[in-house]
């Protein structure tokens, strides 16, 4: 056996495993890092849609009109028409459930078997407010949800990418 053949016997593995060790942790590496640019982008939204929500809230209550059910239902509706907004994509859905789990606002038409509101539910009152993924409408999708209490929803911003991992 020649030395040349022997060469390539030892050192032609060690290529492919050295190109397989890179290949993984570089598919590894990109999946983290647009996991985290995801999350970056939902819980931004998120944040903003809350602190929309705060600004209406804290309307009412500067002008005593937290009694009142005509100017809460304003506030909900502004609520609503901001979040439509700054939806981006048709798959994106920014929608509210109330503490039965009913859809009490959403900016497009979606629908929620028992069994989804049922898990989802569980979720919302067991976790703290953050990023999760659930089947929503049939589909599993990533959404970030939190919990704004003065009009005792749940509000959700379901991303319109599949679950990440």
């Amino acid at each position: 056996m020649k030395i040349r053949f022997k060469i390539i016997l030892v050192v032609l593995p060690l290529l492919i495993v050295a190109l397989f060790l890179f290949q993984t942790a570089a598919d590894y590496s990109a999946r983290i890092g647009i996991t985290r640019i995801a999350q970056s982008f939902l819980n931004f939204k998120a944040s903003e849609l809350e602190k929309y929500a705060g600004g209406q809230w804290n309307l009412l209550l500067e002008n005593n009109f937290t009694g009142r059910p005509d100017m809460v239902e304003a506030a909900k509706n502004a609520v609503f028409l901001y979040a439509q907004s700054i939806i981006l994509t048709d798959t994106e859905i920014i929608l509210a459930l109330d503490s039965e789990g009913q859809i009490a606002m959403a900016t497009s038409p979606l629908e929620i078997s028992q069994n989804e509101r049922e898990r989802l539910m569980y979720i919302l009152e067991r976790e703290d407010p953050g990023i999760f993924n659930a089947v929503l409408g049939g589909e599993r999708r990533v959404f970030t949800a939190f919990y704004f209490t003065p009009f005792r929803w749940h509000i959700l911003d379901r991303s319109g990418s599949h679950f990440l991992p």
